[in-house]
């Protein structure tokens, strides 16, 4: 077990998805994910259970996702840089969020900075 900034993941542009997980149960631990010109979710989790922990994420699209009926347990990770919410739950989906850092990510269009926000959960 080492620390979260000793493995980086770097996505690769060609795709539209960085993370996407179907599994029952996956856990993740001790990671940096840096996203690079994926569109879709930093994350995605589609189906069943996944856990992060002490994890960094770096956006560059939409943050972490959790789809209808999938669930997320995530603990001391840190979320940044997204463009919308760091952390958006789809209705049907559950989440336990303890001890995390999500910031400087925003939910507005370039010219619109009054809706502006620094961080976030989208329910």
């Amino acid at each position: 077990v080492g620390k979260r900034d000793d493995i980086v993941i770097v996505s690769d542009p060609v795709y539209d998805s960085f993370v996407a997980s179907k599994a029952q149960n996956v856990n993740l631990m001790h990671l940096t994910f840096v996203q690079r010109g994926t569109s879709d979710g930093i994350v995605v989790v589609e189906s069943g259970h996944m856990i992060l922990e002490d994890c960094v994420l770096k956006c560059e699209g939409t943050g972490i996702c959790v789809l209808t009926g999938a669930a997320l347990t995530m603990k001391n990770c840190e979320i940044t840089g997204a463009q919308g919410a760091g952390v958006e739950l789809y209705p049907g989906s559950t989440a336990i969020l303890e001890g995390n850092e999500i910031h400087h990510c925003n939910n507005f269009k370039m010219g619109d900075i009054l809706k502006r926000t620094l961080g976030g959960i989208n329910v």
